[in-house]
């Protein structure tokens, strides 16, 4: 009766035995469903980043093309120049 506290009751390391035990056993359970959740999870993500990169590259690409907006960059005008030089 040393391990007994002065109040009774069952002591301490049965407790942490206990909930051990029953943490254990849960875990293998579940792992199961867990590792279903992160790889589900890890797909969505996987897919999210694809599906990301391809809207941008098509609207980086299409924005060229397509749209009215002008350039920072101004197109230049193209001169034939004579290589012997001014006349």
């Amino acid at each position: 009766m040393k391990n007994v506290k002065n109040g009774g009751g069952i002591p301490f390391y049965y407790w942490f035995l206990g909930g051990l035990a029953l943490g254990i056993l849960m875990g293998w359970f579940f792992h199961g469903t867990i590792n279903m959740i992160l790889r589900l999870a890890l797909l969505f993500g996987v897919v999210a980043v694809a599906i990301l990169g391809v809207y941008l590259w098509q609207k980086a690409s299409s924005s060229n093309r397509s749209s009215g907006v002008r350039s920072d960059i101004p197109e230049g005008n193209w001169r034939d120049i004579d290589p012997t030089g001014p006349k």
